[in-house]
């Protein structure tokens, strides 16, 4: 199972957490995994306290015939303004790329495969910062205080319309109230 994620909201501040599973993917001869995990917190009154996004591309090949591979990436678009923020590390046997070059995941040694048959994780990436604007999702909150309840509307809305989210979760804590006198 692949983790999803989960908003929660801890007094005055959302975070961002792996905690919602996802069936397994389906395999073939030559396979990419890409894993991010997200971690955040937003202000209760607006703004961004810290933002970290950790990644890896793990490579699996089925086919020995196949095992010579140089996968190309795409690199983010140029209207991404933390495109060159993004910090790389690579397997050591993997060929190093630079951030605003072209990303191509190929062994130093050309003469060498990919392990057959097991998953090699090839490249890491991780970016942090406290930019609002790289938080994929924004959410508002309004709540309204009643006699002896509190009703609360969230709006939810996709910042980032080139993502696709899913199996995400918005948990609210309610603190329990103590009613005796």
């Amino acid at each position: 199972m692949t983790p999803g994620f989960v908003l929660l909201l801890e007094g005055s501040r959302l975070t961002v957490g792996a905690r919602v599973f996802l069936p397994p993917p389906s395999l073939s001869s030559v396979h990419v995994a890409i894993s991010e995990h997200l971690s955040l917190q937003l202000l209760r009154d607006g703004g961004l306290a810290s933002f970290d996004l950790k990644g890896e591309l793990e490579l699996l090949v089925s086919d020995p015939a196949l095992a010579k591979l140089k996968l190309a990436l795409i690199a983010p678009s140029s209207s991404t303004s933390f495109a060159n923020d993004i910090q790389f590390k690579h397997h050591p046997q993997v060929s190093k790329f630079a951030p605003t070059g072209p990303r191509v995941v190929a062994l130093k040694d050309a003469k060498r495969d990919f392990p057959v048959g097991k998953g090699l994780g090839v490249v890491k990436w991780k970016l942090g910062g406290t930019k609002e604007s790289q938080v994929p999702l924004g959410i508002n909150c309004w709540p309204s205080a009643g006699e002896g309840n509190v009703e609360v509307n969230i709006e939810y809305e996709l910042e980032a319309k080139h993502l696709t989210l899913r199996d995400v979760c918005i948990s609210i804590p309610i603190p329990c109230v103590d009613a005796s006198p």
